[in-house]
């Protein structure tokens, strides 16, 4: 009888915790994931979306993992000295109610080092990390180009 007192509440605790996580994940929305058919023997390539920070707080997204390449960067173009360079950020902010656009051109998930060829129709996964704890599986077709 005392073992049924003591794990009852743990339970309770433990659900709380778990519904907790999960509320946390569904504050971002992930929308339209591709990416892009790397050229002809180029092992690295770009992923794009729309993230939608549903929560009233601001969110960042940390980081990108995966099992299809080596590594995974968050990069933007910025126009240096009248030539557009991508380089790699820390973090990514996506303000309370607001969208960010992941497109070419723009903020990205850089994909390093394919680990094999993909081709056009492939779903590829990846996995967004955000400050708030949570993580998001995504599954994004490879297409040529985004309609």
């Amino acid at each position: 009888m005392m073992k049924l007192l003591f794990i009852h509440p743990l339970v309770k605790i433990l659900a709380v915790i778990f519904i907790s996580t999960s509320l946390q994940a569904v504050e971002i929305e992930i929308q339209n994931p591709w990416v892009k058919l790397p050229f002809p023997g180029m092992k690295m390539t770009g992923g794009y979306m729309k993230l939608i920070n549903k929560s009233e707080k601001d969110i960042r997204l940390l980081k990108v993992t995966g099992d299809d390449c080596e590594a995974y960067e968050i990069h933007t173009h910025t126009k240096v000295e009248g030539i557009m360079k991508m380089r790699q950020v820390k973090d990514l902010l996506i303000k309370a109610h607001d969208t960010v656009t992941l497109k070419p051109k723009s903020f990205h998930i850089m994909m390093i080092q394919l680990k094999e060829k993909i081709k056009i129709g492939q779903l590829m996964k990846m996995t967004l990390h955000f400050d708030h704890g949570g993580s998001i599986e995504v599954t994004a077709p490879v297409k040529k180009h985004n309609p």
